[in-house]
């Protein structure tokens, strides 16, 4: 399983699971202060992050490939 390290509103860590993720957004003007992006999660929740959605992508993207890789070598 690949996690991803983000900030919270808060200022403090939030390893996210990359395979949890179903969407990343703006935030709506209803999270705290200083949130840049929320990340939508398979179980209904959300996470409100420092980071803006193209920060995320960058972390997202590397993690996910590699769970790919990982995948392949697994079944094949």
């Amino acid at each position: 399983m690949a996690w991803i390290k983000v900030t919270g509103p808060a200022g403090n860590a939030v390893m996210i699971s990359v395979e949890q993720i179903v969407r990343l957004r703006p935030p709506d003007g209803t999270q705290a202060a200083g949130t840049q992006a929320v990340v939508d999660l398979t179980n209904t929740q959300s996470q409100a992050t420092r980071e803006t959605v193209d920060e995320i992508m960058q972390l997202i993207v590397p993690e996910a490939t590699s769970l790919r890789r990982t995948s392949t070598k697994k079944s094949g």
